[in-house]
């Protein structure tokens, strides 16, 4: 999202796009659901007063070059710890 927010489409632009600069081609449509806007504005927003995030996912499986892409875009580091969710807790 902040990609396209950096790129932004023409008034006119209607129907699927390819997402500008990403690493692979990922075609999304040109007006994104309100649910999903209204959810990740404020994230961003968030994100760009931040000092970077942590992220519950491995550089080795997403590949560094999308490791790359976040942090050029973004403009912050991003700490991939790994699948955080799967640390539980344990009661004994």
């Amino acid at each position: 999202m902040e990609s396209l927010k950096s790129h932004p489409l023409p008034d006119d632009a209607s129907g699927p796009f390819v997402i500008p600069n990403f690493p692979q081609d990922i075609i999304i449509n040109s007006t994104p659901p309100t649910v999903s806007k209204s959810f990740v504005d404020p994230l961003l927003t968030i994100a760009l007063k931040s000092h970077g995030f942590i992220i519950n996912s491995f550089v080795e499986f997403d590949g560094e070059e999308y490791v790359k892409y976040y942090e050029e875009t973004i403009g912050h580091k991003a700490w991939h710890l790994g699948p955080a969710s799967l640390v539980r807790e344990t009661i004994q």
